[in-house]
C-alpha cells in the first residue's frame, strides 16, 4: 500500500487567499451559512424499495402459483373418461 506523502489543509482561506486560488472572474462567493439551510442530507428511500420489493415477490409468489395450479390441472385425467 502507498503511504499518504502529505494531508489536506483544511484551515479556512481568507478572501485574498480564495481569490488568488480561483480567480476573481465569474466567481460568486456565498458565505456557508446562507447556503447551509438549502443543502439536504441524503433522502432514505429503504422503506419504499421495501415496498416496491415485497410487491414485486407478492406478484411473482402468485403468478408462480397461479402458472402451477393452471399446469397441475392440464395434466389430470378427465373424470369423464373412464
Amino acid at each position: 500500500m502507498n503511504a499518504v506523502s502529505e494531508g489536506s489543509d483544511l484551515t479556512p482561506m481568507e478572501g485574498a487567499d480564495q481569490a488568488i486560488v480561483l480567480g476573481l472572474r465569474n466567481v460568486d462567493r456565498v458565505p456557508y451559512k446562507v447556503l447551509a439551510g438549502q443543502i439536504s442530507r441524503s433522502h432514505e428511500i429503504n422503506g419504499f424499495v421495501a415496498v416496491l420489493l415485497a410487491i414485486a415477490f407478492a406478484v411473482e409468489a402468485m403468478a408462480g402459483a397461479w402458472q402451477s395450479r393452471r399446469g397441475a390441472r392440464r395434466d389430470e385425467p378427465s373424470r369423464g373418461a373412464a
